[in-house]
């Protein structure tokens, strides 16, 4: 009997919703190609992920050995929950890279400008004196 628990419907929808905006921002080219393909295979993964438990739910039985969880789909979502405290650091990494390199750009800028300001100084013609 194939039984789909509320969770699961939500998570689908929302695969499917999360699908649709990926697509919308590749096509306003906020994304790549390669982004595109790589998250629409993530949310097409969730969503084939839920359909799976309801029908076979003995495929994800090695989930609840893994986690000690009853059901196959609370181990999915302690599973998802792991993945995305990753992808949390990982993106808090990235910023604090970002930033880094923000720093460094505005700092070469600032003595570039400073040494342009001194070569400007410096070629003045001063006026002749009557």
């Amino acid at each position: 009997m194939v039984v789909f628990r509320s969770i699961q419907i939500i998570a689908a929808i929302t695969a499917i919703i999360l699908v649709i905006h990926t697509l919308r921002q590749f096509y306003r080219k906020r994304i790549g190609l390669g982004g595109m393909l790589f998250w629409i295979f993530i949310w097409i993964l969730l969503l084939a992920s839920m359909i799976l438990i309801s029908f076979e739910p003995l495929m994800f039985e090695f989930l609840s050995v893994i986690f000690m969880t009853e059901l196959p789909l609370n181990a999915a979502l302690i599973l998802g929950v792991i993945i995305l405290f990753f992808t949390s650091y990982e993106l808090y990494l990235s910023r604090v890279n970002t930033d880094r390199d923000i720093t460094e750009i505005v700092r070469h800028l600032a003595i570039m400008e400073e040494k342009i300001d001194s070569i400007a100084e410096s070629i003045k013609f001063k006026e002749p004196k009557e």
